[in-house]
């Protein structure tokens, strides 16, 4: 069941039941609709393409010229225009061939991601999940961001004037926001900074909470991705270990793929998508896992205050990996929810269901197209009350 159609489900929307089409155009995008049409619609029967220039087959399915058929309405209900560009050109001859059921493709219907389907069982959970948050104003932000999200990451003007009014009127000096923004620092000894990459984040945690000690930071890539000034600061700074391991939720052996460093600098277990291969064959590299609570047992670490995890789509499995640690010690946490839709539903149902009397704040930051949201989870005994006023003044505003 789904709740929020993409384009392709507006799109075919316009379709009655088990009806007879065929698409106009052979280019990328009619082949992206008859996929779209076999995960959506099943029972709407995609006879052929229909081109005026190409014939043969492609994707199993039969390419005809519109001229060859003695009546289009007999054959078709629909036919739907793949190009956008022609599409003028193509009615007219559709017109001329007395064929007026034409479904016509948006002029922006190429310039926005196909958007995500959501079932009933995850938007129940994005509803005990936007609870979480103590505010009104902040579950309206968190509920911003679930649809953004669901309309395939289209800039939202709302949401963009917010970030730059929030960073620019009061965190212009902060350091690191994204992960330090609710945090109480002051109380922060011990952390696990997963995902630490070149490594430069476990640097400013190193200098921005005074009374830490020691900074575990997980990169199993570390070096691949290092840089040399990190790398120098890291090696002079006693407070920051580096462990090669990636974080998972056990002991394990996965297959890591390399992202570029010319694109960006990060890597991901084979399982995540979106992923850019470091070298030219595309490669992937064994590298060892462990979880929190096992490599806090085996380390003897006594007691864990701040987790911080930016693992390009392994964070839920991290967390599983780390419910023992985290309800022992209720550490302060910074967990990014945007690598994929389900963990920015999953990540603060879970977070909801594993602990008692935590706040929740999100942080939000645009890049490109991408919607970059971290949850920064305090518990109450250690959190610091801030910005009220500035929410209820922005939202008064929009």
């Amino acid at each position: 069941m789904s709740f929020f159609p993409n384009k392709y489900q507006k799109l075919f929307s316009q379709i009655k039941e088990n009806a007879r089409i065929a698409i106009y155009g052979t280019c990328d995008l009619g082949l992206k609709i008859k996929e779209n049409l076999e995960i959506y619609r099943p029972d709407i029967q995609l006879l052929c393409f229909l081109d005026s220039f190409k014939e043969g087959k492609i994707n199993n399915l039969r390419i005809n010229s519109p001229f060859e058929y003695e009546n289009l309405n007999n054959e078709f209900d629909y036919i739907i225009i793949s190009s956008i560009t022609n599409k003028n050109k193509i009615e007219i001859i559709l017109n001329n061939l007395n064929f007026y059921n034409i479904i016509f493709l948006n002029k922006d219907f190429t310039k926005y991601n196909d958007g995500f389907i959501i079932s009933e069982e995850l938007y129940k959970k994005y509803k005990i999940s936007k609870k979480i948050f103590e505010t009104k104003n902040e579950q309206k932000l968190y509920k911003m961001l679930f649809l953004n999200i669901l309309s395939g990451f289209k800039n939202n003007k709302k949401l963009l004037d917010f970030n730059q009014k929030l960073r620019k009127k009061y965190f212009k000096n902060e350091i690191c926001p994204q992960y330090c923004e609710y945090l109480n620092k002051d109380v922060i000894k011990t952390v696990i900074d997963g995902g630490a990459n070149t490594g430069e984040i476990s640097t400013i945690f190193s200098s921005q909470f005074k009374n830490v000690e020691k900074i575990y930071a997980f990169e199993p890539l570390y070096n691949m991705c290092k840089k040399e000034f990190e790398d120098k600061l890291i090696s002079k700074n006693d407070k920051i270990k580096i462990v090669e391991k990636a974080l998972w939720d056990k002991k394990e052996t996965l297959q890591f793929k390399a992202i570029s460093q010319a694109a960006y600098t990060g890597s991901s277990v084979k399982d995540v998508s979106n992923t850019i291969t470091l070298s030219k064959e595309g490669d992937f590299i064994n590298i060892e896992a462990i979880s929190i609570d096992e490599f806090v047992a085996e380390n003897n670490v006594e007691k864990v205050d701040f987790i911080k995890m930016d693992l390009e789509n392994s964070e839920l499995n991290a967390l599983n990996g780390a419910i023992e640690t985290i309800k022992r010690d209720r550490p302060q946490m910074a967990i990014c929810i945007y690598h994929s839709f389900e963990h920015f539903v999953e990540i603060p149902s879970l977070l909801n269901k594993m602990l008692d009397d935590y706040v929740y704040k999100l942080y939000y930051d645009p890049i490109d197209r991408l919607c970059e949201v971290i949850i920064q989870a305090v518990p109450k005994e250690k959190y610091k009350k801030r910005h009220n006023l500035l929410w209820t003044k922005l939202f008064k505003k929009q």
